[in-house]
This record gives structure tokens, C-alpha cells and sequence, in this order.
């Protein structure tokens, strides 16, 4: 088996005044033999719900591919013994949090941090936060300037790789990790301003 992805569910946090969190993206593909999928999952036809004036998270999807074609479970997100063969790639969204609060109260600094990371497009967030996300534009100008002072006036260096020591090592028993290279953040900043 290989995991072909797995990645953050970009949009699927439901609007509030405190959005809920994201859901995730992954997919496997079945390298060898012949194998069966069972799923028993929930949120296939509702999002988990928000609370108190909010909108509710993304559902889930099941997708699984077979040769050129794609089968979405009847009750979508439960099913059982499903065949698969080599290549076929079993697709799966989790769903989102529901969010919480009136989303027009979410703080503009937030809908833009948000944006600026790509949780939600622009279109997203003036969809999901109205007023509040109109404001954000102005907010996000803010922040930009803000990164800028805070680096001397510009991006020297955003990350730094941490390169560890070439030295002997000793002997470790097969199977043991090996250490990896750790990154500190010396800044952090924007490459660009934002155009929006």
C-alpha cells in the first residue's frame, strides 16, 4: 500500500465567530495484490453541527477509483468488502469541526491569517464570514506591514535548516530511526505583500 496523500482539508472548518477545525485529505493506493475496504464512518450527508449562530463542518467523502472508474458508497460514508486491485486508490475527506459563535464577530486578523495560510480562498471567506471578511482585507495590509518591521524592513531568511554534525556514529540496532534535521524559525514573513 501507498499513501498517495494526506493533507489538511482546506475549507472544511465550518464559519463562526470561532471556526471550526479542519478535516483531512488522504488517499491510498493498493501496490500488490487484492485486497477489501470497509468503511464505518459518520457525517456522510451533515457536517458536524456549530453551536450558537455558526455553520456546520464539511461532510465526509469516500471516493474509490477502479480502473479509470469511481465508486461513491451508497450511504457514503459506510460500506463494506469492497474489492480492490493493484492501483486502485481509495479516496477519503474527513469532515470539518462545526464552528462556533456568530461568524460576522470573527476577528478580521483571524479571517486573514486564515487566508494568508489558504485554509479558505478569498471567495471562501467573504462567503463564509460576510462583513467580517470585507474587513479583512484591510487587516491583512495591517499584518503584512507588521511582518515587515518585525524582519528589519524585509524576508532575509525565512527558515533556516539545521544541518546535524557529520560525526561517527555508533552502531544502532536495524529499525532504530535516524535522527532528522530540525528547522528553527529565524523569521517569518511573507514573500509578498497581499494583493487582495
Amino acid at each position: 500500500m501507498l499513501f498517495e496523500e494526506f493533507s489538511l482539508r482546506e475549507g472544511s472548518g465550518g464559519a463562526g465567530e470561532f471556526r471550526g477545525g479542519f478535516g483531512i485529505n488522504y488517499a491510498i493506493k493498493l501496490r500488490r495484490g487484492e485486497a477489501r475496504v470497509s468503511m464505518v464512518m459518520d457525517h456522510g450527508r451533515t457536517g458536524p453541527q456549530g453551536v450558537l449562530g455558526r455553520q456546520d463542518g464539511g461532510v465526509n467523502t469516500v471516493a474509490v477509483s477502479q480502473g479509470g472508474k469511481t465508486y461513491r458508497p451508497p450511504h457514503l460514508s459506510k460500506d463494506q468488502d469492497i474489492e480492490i486491485g493493484v492501483g486502485d486508490v481509495v479516496r477519503v475527506s474527513t469532515p470539518g469541526g462545526g464552528g462556533f459563535g456568530d461568524p460576522a464577530k470573527r476577528k478580521p486578523e483571524a479571517i486573514a491569517r486564515d487566508v494568508a495560510r489558504g485554509y479558505y480562498s478569498e471567495a471562501e471567506a467573504r462567503e463564509k464570514f460576510g462583513d467580517a471578511a470585507r474587513r479583512r482585507n484591510e487587516a491583512g495590509a495591517n499584518e503584512d506591514r507588521r511582518l515587515a518591521r518585525g524582519a528589519g524592513g524585509g524576508c532575509r531568511r525565512a527558515a533556516q535548516l539545521k544541518q546535524p554534525r557529520r560525526r561517527p556514529r555508533p552502531s544502532r540496532p536495524s529499525g532504530t530511526p535516524c535522527a532528522a534535521p530540525t528547522i528553527r524559525s529565524s523569521s517569518i514573513c511573507r514573500a509578498s505583500p497581499s494583493t487582495s
